[in-house]
């Protein structure tokens, strides 16, 4: 029987009705509500050693072994690759959000996808120089009757695993943990993780690559330039996950030289994207910013998640969103200082061009 919890704080801005709900999940635990934008507030509570569980959004770097101390922490969006260190998820039950915005995601790695297929950036400058031809499509092939493999099942992949099979192509699997496939499912095929050589035969056998699994020590650079040689030149890559997970430059190199025919990329390895990046030079490569549009009930699904994970705790059972250890991600690469630097000033002197 797990240990209950005594003392909550949560960096939240809810609505009286929904602190109330929390409020009853937890019982008799004590909660303290800090707003969501005051860091200082939160890490003063995590110091004090009164508090056995978290809410938050995000927690500063040099803030991390703080959170050691709890038995509980919920991170308030999907990814939570920035805090689930090994040692944390060692020590602390971990829960997320994930999911919140799993519909929204799934559209928008589907947009990616299209975008690619349609040539939509030689379309829009065909728009601004007022061209009427159909150039951008000679050679295009059309979605239907291809192969998808969907890497990362959850709510997005599954998602995604939806709208591509209502679109008329053949959508595969592949995840972490052992899963069938039902008989609504989306997927035709579902594989689990073994190894490298059976990943790129998987993607060798696919037209279409979707990435929506999440950034562990497992997963960083798990696409390279041999699983996207293995996707081949009329191959299309999308990653709505981490951009870490794919190597960047040999996504550059593919891309260019004609190894896949292109990719869509929401996330980048280092967020912005360094204005050096040769993936803004790219030839096929649709880029968009880590954004997708709101889901209408995106707060309500992170609510519904943060409660039903106290209840779980407060009843002594594991939680549905608890990461497992195999989720822990080491941490980041570092970006050079010059990158950081030329990025920042590109972006506030494109941003007074407004």
């Amino acid at each position: 029987m797990r240990q209950r919890l005594s003392h909550v704080v949560a960096a939240i801005d809810w609505n009286e009705a929904d602190v109330d709900r929390l409020r009853d999940a937890l019982g008799s635990a004590t909660l303290t509500v800090a707003s969501a934008g005051n860091p200082d507030a939160l890490r003063a509570l995590l110091r004090s050693g009164e508090v056995d569980g978290a809410i938050v959004e995000r927690v500063h770097p040099k803030d991390r072994k703080l959170l050691r101390s709890l038995e509980w922490l919920h991170v308030l969006h999907a990814g939570a690759d920035n805090l689930a260190t090994p040692e944390l998820l060692a020590e602390v039950t971990v829960t997320t959000s994930a999911g919140r915005s799993a519909e929204a995601l799934a559209d928008h790695a589907i947009f990616l996808l299209l975008s690619v297929v349609h040539n939509s950036p030689a379309l829009m400058q065909q728009q601004r120089r007022r061209l009427w031809s159909g150039r951008p499509f000679r050679g295009e092939s059309a979605l239907f009757g291809r192969t998808a493999l969907v890497i990362g099942t959850g709510s997005t992949g599954a998602g995604v695993a939806r709208r591509l099979d209502a679109m008329g192509l053949f959508v595969n699997g592949l995840r972490r943990t052992v899963a069938s496939v039902d008989q609504d499912s989306p997927f035709r095929t579902m594989e689990t993780w073994t190894d490298r050589e059976r990943l790129r035969e998987l993607i060798a056998e696919a037209d279409v690559l979707v990435l929506c699994l999440p950034l562990t020590d497992e997963t960083v650079g798990l696409i390279g330039a041999e699983e996207l040689e293995a996707l081949g030149p009329e191959g299309i890559l999308v990653n709505v996950a981490r951009g870490a997970i794919v190597d960047e430059r040999a996504l550059a190199a593919a891309c260019r030289e004609g190894t896949i025919k292109g990719a869509g990329i929401d996330v980048a390895t280092h967020e912005p994207l360094s204005v050096r990046s040769p993936l803004w030079r790219t030839r096929r490569v649709v880029i968009t910013p880590h954004v997708t549009p709101r889901q209408h009930d995106r707060e309500q699904r992170s609510i519904d998640a943060v409660i039903d994970a106290a209840r779980a705790m407060q009843a002594g059972e594991q939680p549905h969103s608890m990461l497992p250890t195999t989720a822990a991600f080491s941490g980041a690469s570092s970006q050079a200082r010059l990158d950081r630097r030329l990025t920042g000033l590109w972006l506030r002197i494109a941003g007074g061009r407004r």
